[in-house]
Parts: structure tokens; sequence; C-alpha cells
């Protein structure tokens, strides 16, 4: 089956009326369990799951069982909430920022798509597409085409290899000295995404780029005590800005924990950010702490 023959279904469910013309489509909350809401960007979003369900399958049916067979039907496609072209155009199957995130904006599943419907049949008037809706669900009229959503987007990010943040010490050696402040410096591996490095994915055949985004640093020293969050990466003696002075003797094993956010676009558009945070705490290092001692010597 063609891709467009896959995004035309005819509805054969005889079910109470309610269909919304797009115009007429009124502004209501939405969640998990419901289709209308309002998008960020102030597009209405006007139908509920039984409203997509009893949409007319012919012209005057109002939900009755007909005696007869129509010689007139109707014909559903949906097309994404991107550039209001019906079904057929060149452009019907772009997938923009606004069709990924209006519908996330209000708790909803998404992404935005577009109901339309055409008549069919031999006594057929009107075989134009006309838009019917739109609606934050893609699987409710069989046949539409799965689109990535958000959700798809955040769970893609949640699978980045990270690259795990190692620290670097001085002084050298893996050894110090109690009172004496000790320098970190962050270093990223090769292996692995960092902040600011753009991953490219495919979703559902769609490119898109995902990039961690730094929201600080957390530095833990292996004796209890942590400083952070913060944005610094530490450096070297004299000048770095994180140190920490032990106190007590042993060998310790800090480590640091960087937060991510993410971004992500659709093609060379601009980033929008991915809800949710990671934290990826880096492998651990390992630093002896000794205790210097005078000693009287005879010359």
């Amino acid at each position: 089956m063609s891709r467009r023959a896959s995004l035309l279904v005819v509805l054969l469910l005889a079910l109470a009326p309610g269909a919304l013309d797009a115009n007429a489509a009124t502004e209501q909350t939405c969640d998990q369990s419901t289709l209308s809401c309002t998008s960020g960007s102030g597009i209405s979003v006007g139908m509920t799951r039984q409203q997509l369900r009893s949409l007319p399958k012919y012209p005057g049916d109002t939900g009755g069982v007909g005696n007869t067979q129509p010689t007139v039907w109707y014909e559903y496609a949906m097309t994404t909430g991107c550039t209001g072209d019906p079904p057929g155009s060149p452009t019907e199957d772009v997938m923009c920022m606004h069709a990924v995130t209006a519908c996330q904006a209000r708790n909803a599943q998404g992404p935005l798509m577009t109901v339309w419907r055409r008549q069919q049949g031999p006594d057929a008037t009107d075989t134009s597409w006309h838009n019917v809706g739109d609606t934050c669900v893609t699987d409710v009229i069989p046949g539409g085409p799965p689109r990535p959503t958000i959700y798809d987007i955040q769970r893609e990010f949640s699978l980045t290899p990270w690259s795990r943040p190692t620290l670097a010490m001085q002084p050298p050696n893996g050894q110090t000295l109690i009172g004496m402040p000790t320098f970190y410096r962050v270093a990223f591996p090769a292996a692995g995404y960092e902040p600011g490095e753009v991953r490219a994915v495919t979703l559902l055949g769609y490119r898109f780029e995902v990039r961690p985004v730094l929201v600080g640093f957390t530095y833990h020293f292996g004796d209890g005590a942590s400083f952070g969050p913060t944005l610094s990466a530490g450096g070297v003696y004299p000048d770095g800005d994180i140190r920490h002075a032990y106190t007590m003797t042993g060998t310790k094993t800090p480590t640091v924990t960087v937060r991510y956010t993410g971004e992500f676009r659709i093609g060379t558009g601009v980033w929008a950010p991915i809800p949710g945070a990671v934290n990826v705490t880096g492998p651990a290092g390992s630093i002896t702490v000794r205790e210097a001692r005078a000693v009287l010597v005879n010359h």
C-alpha cells in the first residue's frame, strides 16, 4: 500500500454526531484522556476522542442506522499541523517544530495533526479536501502514519551515550597533604557526547538533531564534602577555582556529576528544549592524603 493510500480511510462508525468545524472549535484544557486543548501558539485544537470517532461517514449522517446504501460517502486523511496544505500536496508530510511541541505544551500526546475529508462515490459533488479540525493524537483514525512526539524525542535523548567526565587533580601523582589545597579540573573523554555536541537521530523516518546542555557540575571530594552545582569546570594551580583541603589522612575517591538538559531541532530550524534532565557521574578518581611532620636533623 502506498503512503498516500495508507493515509486515506473511510470511517464506517455509526456513532453519535458531534463533528466540529475548525472555525467553531472552542478552547478547552486537555489531558491524556481527551484530545481537546489549545496549543501554545493559539491554534485551536478542538476535537475530543469521541468527536473524532463520530465524524459523519456520509453527507447528512446523523449517527443512525441507514436503510439504503449511500451513493456519497466521506474519505478522511491526516497531515501534520505544519503547512496547512491538504493531502496530496508536496508538503503534506513536512514535520515542523510546532507540530511536535504544540500539544506537549498542554500535556497532550501529540504531535499536532490536521484532519481532512472529501466526498467519494458515484454521486459525489465536491471531491476537494476540506479541513475539519485538528487533533493531538494520531492513532484515533486508523491509517494515520505514526509521527514523532516530544515524548519520542525525550526518550531518544535519555538514550544518548554520554561522555562520562573524569577529574584531573593537582598535586600530581595522586598524593596530597592535609591542609594543602587540591585543585580539580573536569575532563571529558572522546567517547560519548559532552555538552554542546550534536547527535543526529532518525525518529519514524524524520531527521532530528539533539544536543546536551550543561546545567552544572557537582564535585564530590571523597571525604563527605561536595561543591556545586556550578558551571565551572575547574582549573589548575594556581588559578583554578575548584579546590578542596582535606582534614584527614587516607585514600579518597573523588567524582564529578554533570547535570544535563537537552535541546532538539528539525533540520536547520531553531533549537527547542527537551523536557527533563539527567545526571551523569564519571568514574571515581583516587588521591592519597598524607600528613607532613617536621623532623629535626643534626648537621
